[in-house]
């Protein structure tokens, strides 16, 4: 039977379907029957010569019918082939007139910008933009190496003295496709017991730092930041992580007759406020100051909190953490500074003596972090002392006591203090504007 006959024969209705196969004898099947006689035994024979006729025709028929099956299970493969071939040729086709190969390279170029990953360096993978966008096609390479935007931002760390080498060429890569773009870099130039030559780690990167915009900084002991922190006219950012101690006694200068750096974050371990004499990043033309102190300061460290604010006199925000304070201390002496307007600051113990001898008329934002409980007395003696002096236009105030719980009273202290106030945070549930 061909496929065609198959499928016209279940096309019609089966007449195998509605035939009977019931005989005079059927309804003694499943009865205790007394033998047949004579006749009986021709007519039951020539029934079952029948049925045997019958059984032989359609296990013909099932043969061809599973013949033809497997024909059409054949022919269904095979189309189902064609037909995969055929959308694959269609949709390679299709790719051809698509509208993203129609892009302008200008346009495709600032679509690979956003595919870069949210961090503020890039660190080289090539299962992320920007070496992925390399690996798609030509076209997209071409567009990928002729984009400066994408290759400006690079977390460098430096391998064993063997790769060395090879390291640099490939970062040297990198940032010459960024031609003449402002650069963001994260430079771990520090050793840590690696045998890499800190002159050679720096020096590598001689041809770029007129370019550096935003640079982070690892270093020790043996490093000499002062190669990659000379000739950097276009810095704006700068983060330095590491010991501010390892720079005694070298005296570092990153100025420029025109220095554009406004914002200095420093990752260090505590450090006396002498060591600052010893680095000289333009501390009056600085906007932004963040210090992080990496352990909590065993002797009082509020000498280097002034000394910051006495050497920016341009500061906007400054975020510090954290301060140690110890009531037998020397007092800091009363300092105003006109233009800070946000001021975060971790403190360890004696909050008194943070705000004490503080005067600051154009705060806006003020957090305060304390370790240790903050005594009852302090709104109405020394917070409000301060308040009374700087008359400042505070609208944002945050208070962080991790070892007491503010209550409707402290709230209703706080707001009768300040009435420029429009957001107070006391934890808990006392958050929300005033």
């Amino acid at each position: 039977m061909s496929v065609d006959a198959l499928i016209q024969e279940l096309a019609l209705p089966n007449p195998c379907v509605t035939e009977s196969f019931d005989t005079p004898y059927s309804k003694y099947s499943n009865m205790n029957y007394s033998a047949p006689g004579q006749t009986q035994i021709h007519a039951i024979g020539e029934i079952i010569s029948q049925r045997q006729a019958q059984l032989s025709d359609v296990t013909r028929q099932l043969a061809s019918a599973q013949a033809a099956v497997t024909r059409i299970q054949d022919l269904q493969r095979r189309l189902l082939e064609k037909r995969k071939h055929i959308v694959a040729s269609m949709e390679a086709h299709q790719a051809f007139i698509s509208c993203i190969r129609r892009l302008p390279p200008e346009i495709l170029g600032e679509i690979f910008i956003q595919c870069l990953p949210p961090h503020p360096h890039i660190k080289p993978s090539s299962r992320a933009a920007p070496l992925l966008l390399t690996r798609i096609c030509r076209g997209w390479r071409q567009v990928a190496f002729s984009t400066p935007r994408l290759w400006c931002s690079l977390e460098l760390w430096w391998p064993r003295l063997p790769r060395i080498q090879q390291e640099s060429q490939f970062y040297h890569h990198w940032l010459s496709r960024a031609r003449s773009c402002p650069l963001s870099l994260a430079v771990d130039a520090s050793c840590y017991r690696r045998d890499v030559r800190a002159y050679e780690v720096t020096e590598s990167l001689q041809p770029y730092t007129s370019q550096v915009a935003r640079l982070l900084l690892a270093f020790d002991e043996v490093t000499a930041p002062e190669l990659l922190l000379k000739d950097v006219p276009m810095l704006e950012h700068l983060t330095l992580r590491g010991w501010l101690g390892h720079w005694h006694p070298r005296r570092i200068s990153i100025t420029q007759p025109q220095p554009r750096l406004r914002s200095l974050t420093i990752i260090s371990k505590p450090f006396s406020p002498g060591v600052l004499s010893f680095f000289d990043p333009g501390w009056a033309n600085l906007t932004r100051v963040e210090v992080s102190l990496l352990s909590r300061p065993a002797e009082s460290n509020l000498g280097v909190f002034w000394t910051l604010l006495q050497l920016c006199p341009n500061l906007e925000d400054f975020i510090f953490s954290s301060v140690q304070e110890h009531n037998d201390a020397p007092t800091c002496p009363l300092l105003q500074h006109p233009k800070l307007s946000s001021l975060d600051v971790v403190v360890v113990s004696n909050v008194g003596c943070l705000v004490k001898s503080l005067i600051l008329p154009n705060l806006r934002h003020l957090k305060i972090s304390s370790v240790n409980p903050i005594p009852a007395t302090w709104r109405q003696e020394e917070f409000k002392a301060f308040l009374s002096l700087s008359r400042c236009p505070l609208e944002t105030l945050k208070i962080v006591d991790r070892m007491q719980v503010s209550v409707e009273e402290d709230w209703a202290e706080y707001t009768a203090l300040i009435p420029t106030l429009k957001h107070l945070d006391l934890g808990s549930a006392m958050v929300g504007p005033v």
